[in-house]
């Protein structure tokens, strides 16, 4: 069960991070970078939880 939640939480925010990136590419607002690498730490910790499982 918690695999199944830590992909599910895995998957959102990959999809949140597209999104990010798609603003940042149709808009050129350097606002989103911050967040955006955020995003990318998060993506990375859940996939190596998701690899230690």
């Amino acid at each position: 069960m918690k695999t199944s939640i830590t992909t599910a939480n895995m998957l959102l925010r990959a999809m949140e991070f597209e999104t990010m990136l798609n603003v940042l590419n149709s808009e050129g607002n350097m606002m989103y970078v911050d967040r955006t690498y955020s995003l990318l730490g998060d993506i990375q910790d859940s996939l190596l939880i998701w690899c230690e499982q």
